[in-house]
């Protein structure tokens, strides 16, 4: 189980992450990932951090720790300059478990089915820092990697700047991991001509590092960034260590040709070079495994009509230790009347003598028009370097009302262990929450997995279910009315009161939330069904519909024994004195009015100053039979 919960109260946000795993009957553990309070600082376009939460990665890795923090806020930045969470793909033999660690903790797990996947709904803990994939095969063998993220060089705009400073605890999940108070900053500017210069430290009882470097735009060549890290730490073992590390970072995008490419290299210039982390995880210091060098590449291209192709690419080498880190994962995608075809390949290279797999895999997918929905049948076939291989075929696609089930079913044969196996696996998309379930099977074994996955939301209106969060939501409040589709999500309605959360609005950015005024209610009106909200990050905020509740009616004006004149304006107006619905009068001294409520008042007025006004209360006749538009006679004295 994931839970977030939060509360906001003003300015402050309270939040806490934490995370609930039952492995078996008798093993169970609950992790707090962590809890903080932060609110905004618009005067500095920054954001005040305190409690559980991670140090500032872009000079460092990042850290986690118990204390207070201060950084610039991306999300007041331009879309364009904020940063992003990596997609994760990788090629799985059987239905597998995937899981992912970062910094010690579980951020995601999930169950495929053979063949390739990709993750693209990654929630990552901290903005940088390694992520561990380990792919359970259903047999319980294990496929490990790392993924790093994807390096760009450390650059912002001329006369604009980036900072952070935090000090605390270091507060890491690692068994016998000391708790070292520590600060640590960072401060990047932008100078004339396309340059960036920086600076950071990090400073400890046991450990003090210090960072200098700078960023070069090259114009259609790319941007790059250059540093060094100089390092002192105390390891108990011998004293002082004393050692260097050079960062080189590249980064190229040719809209044009529709490239995009980051480059990173990293060098160590001894053993005796530690990080922070190194410094405060005790270990054998002897055998501690010490980084040399790593590089990093990740290269997408698109090829137009002739589809698109990527490669990423990871390598580290250790000091005084055989063998090397090795990952590679590459793909070809095409997609050509319709049939989707791709061709993926991954590599990985485990250290010190361990052994490495080449994978392979083709997949073709072609698809179905069933009742005009998006269905698809799908053919995989997945080979690796020991021999095994597997062959699928499937169907899937999407049903129901705005595409709110998504299903696949899949059968596969192995030559090697399980043989034969199927999965069954969907997804739906309720109003309150997401359901998910499926099952598979081999000679071995059989599996059931299903979830939900929703919120729950407490404000001053009351309680209001609804589908997983963002960081920033929308309250919907549109009174009495029931069961309105809001367009900006797949099956989000209002509840009977007229609530609805929309999760994933842009914080300080204008969002459009809107009502779908073809599942209104017969006797509902409302003065707009478009509202637009800018939300700082992290905030609930208010979209408020005025509604109108009552009767279609059509009434007829008279002013001293005359038809109103065309053109004159009419509102309603109700019990508690608010304006209700507004018409404009047509011929005859006729206006049309929707949400009429059964008793109140009418207001006219007309004249180029609306100089000539007039007021009379109205009543609707009980009906006998319901009719679909009242004809009221009103005189307007």
């Amino acid at each position: 189980m994931s839970l977030r919960s939060g509360a906001n109260w003003g300015a402050w946000r309270f939040r806490n992450y934490s995370t609930y795993i039952n492995a078996t009957e008798t093993d169970s553990q609950w992790n707090t990932i962590n809890t903080y309070a932060e609110r905004d600082i618009h005067a500095i376009r920054g954001r005040l951090t305190l409690g559980e939460s991670f140090t500032s990665s872009t000079l460092f890795d990042s850290l986690p720790f118990l204390g207070g923090q201060l950084t610039s806020d991306e999300s007041m930045l331009p879309e364009s300059q904020r940063g992003f969470a990596p997609v994760v793909r990788g090629i799985a033999r059987s239905n597998a478990q995937v899981t992912i660690h970062q910094n010690g903790y579980i951020i995601y797990q999930t169950y495929v089915a053979p063949g390739k996947f990709e993750i693209t709904d990654l929630f990552p803990t901290s903005s940088s820092g390694d992520l561990e994939l380990t792919i359970t095969e259903a047999d319980g063998t294990k496929q490990h990697s790392v993924l790093p993220y994807s390096a760009v060089p450390i650059m912002v705009r001329e006369k604009s700047w980036r900072y952070a400073l935090a000090a605390g605890q270091y507060h890491s999940t690692t068994v016998n991991a000391l708790k070292t108070n520590f600060s640590q900053g960072s401060l990047v500017y932008g100078l004339l001509n396309d340059t960036t210069i920086y600076s950071g430290f990090q400073l400890a009882d046991n450990y003090q590092a210090l960072v200098f470097g700078v960023g070069r735009g090259l114009g259609e060549w790319g941007s790059v960034s250059l540093d060094a890290t100089g390092a002192r730490a105390m390891t108990g073992d011998d004293g002082n260590k004393k050692g260097q590390s050079y960062r080189a970072q590249y980064a190229k995008e040719v809209k044009a040709s529709g490239t995009s490419m980051t480059l990173a290299g990293y060098r160590y210039t001894s053993s005796d070079f530690y990080d922070f982390s190194e410094v405060n995880e005790p270990a054998d210091w002897s055998i501690y495994y010490k980084k040399q060098r790593r590089w990093q590449l990740q290269v997408n291209q698109s090829l137009g009509r002739w589809g698109n192709m990527y490669i990423s690419s990871y390598q580290q080498k250790y000091w005084h230790r055989d063998g090397f880190d090795h990952s590679v994962s590459a793909g070809y995608n095409l997609n050509a009347a319709g049939v989707n075809y791709g061709l993926s390949y991954a590599y990985n290279q485990q250290p010190y003598g361990g052994h490495s797999e080449r994978q392979l895999a083709v997949n073709v997918q072609i698809p179905l028009n069933i009742g005009g929905r998006n269905n698809w049948t799908t053919f995989n076939l997945n080979n690796n370097s020991h021999g095994d291989s597997s062959q699928q075929f499937g169907i899937g696609g999407t049903t129901l009302e705005n595409d709110s089930l998504s299903y696949n079913v899949q059968q596969s044969y192995a030559n090697r262990y399980n043989g034969a196996s199927g999965n069954l696996s969907a997804n739906y998309k309720s109003r309150y929450a997401n359901l998910s379930g499926g099952y598979s099977y081999n000679d071995q074994l059989a599996q059931l997995h299903y979830g939900i996955d929703g919120a729950i939301v407490g404000h001053p209106y009351g309680i209001t279910y609804a589908q997983p969060l963002g960081d920033t939501m929308a309250l919907v409040k549109a009174r009495g009315a029931g069961d309105v589709r809001v367009q900006n999500g797949t099956n989000i309605l209002t509840d009977a009161r007229g609530y609805a959360v929309v999760p994933y609005v842009t914080p300080y950015a204008k969002n459009r939330i809107a009502l779908d005024t073809q599942t209104m209610a017969e006797n509902l009106d409302m003065d707009t069904n478009v509202r637009t909200v800018i939300p700082t990050k992290g905030a609930l905020v208010l979209a408020d519909y005025k509604t109108f509740l009552g009767s279609r009616v059509l009434m007829t004006f008279t002013y001293q024994g005359s038809p109103v004149p065309f053109g004159a304006q009419a509102i309603l107006l109700m019990a508690d004195g608010e304006e209700g619905s507004r018409s404009i009068v047509g011929n005859d001294g006729q206006a049309y009015f929707s949400g009429v409520p059964q008793n109140g008042q009418v207001h006219v007025s007309w004249g180029d100053k609306a100089n000539y006004q007039c007021s009379a209360p109205y009543g609707l006749p009980e009906l006998d039979v319901e009719v679909a538009v009242r004809m009221v006679e009103v005189q307007c004295l």
